[in-house]
């Protein structure tokens, strides 16, 4: 993320308001991981690199096998990053916020995003729960 946002803020001279920004290029992010080939190792797969390097010293022929599970696991890794895009989204707006406006900014764009803060600001305007709340 510290790397995409970095070409981010070098595309783009400044913000126009920190209120008003939302990171809508999730499409570009995901284009800029293939770009610099990023990737990672699962426990599941330094599991499974050692149940192959294990079953191999005991003579096992299990290749074809492992070949689909490591297939399996690599499908399973690619929708991670759409099933979390919320929660990287997120971390995108904050490091963004936190390059234009500093740890203020961050602060700012984490509270913007909070949903205990979203919550609170409901039951402040919903006084009839606000005061069943507070009567017990």
């Amino acid at each position: 993320i510290f790397h995409y946002v970095t070409e981010f803020c070098l595309a783009h001279d400044s913000l126009a308001s920190l209120q008003d920004f939302h990171f809508a290029d999730f499409d570009g992010f995901l284009k800029f991981l293939d770009s610099k080939h990023f990737d990672y190792d699962t426990d599941s797969e330094k599991l499974l690199k050692e149940f192959q390097k294990k079953s191999t010293e005991e003579g096992y022929t299990l290749d074809s096998k492992i070949k689909e599970l490591e297939a399996q696991i690599d499908a399973t890794k690619k929708d991670e990053l759409t099933q979390n895009k919320a929660a990287i989204i997120d971390l995108i707006e904050k490091e963004i916020a936190s390059r234009y406006f500093y740890q203020k900014g961050k602060i700012q764009m984490g509270l913007r995003n909070d949903a205990e803060i979203e919550e609170a600001k409901a039951l402040i305007n919903a006084p009839q729960q606000y005061q069943s709340l507070l009567k017990g």
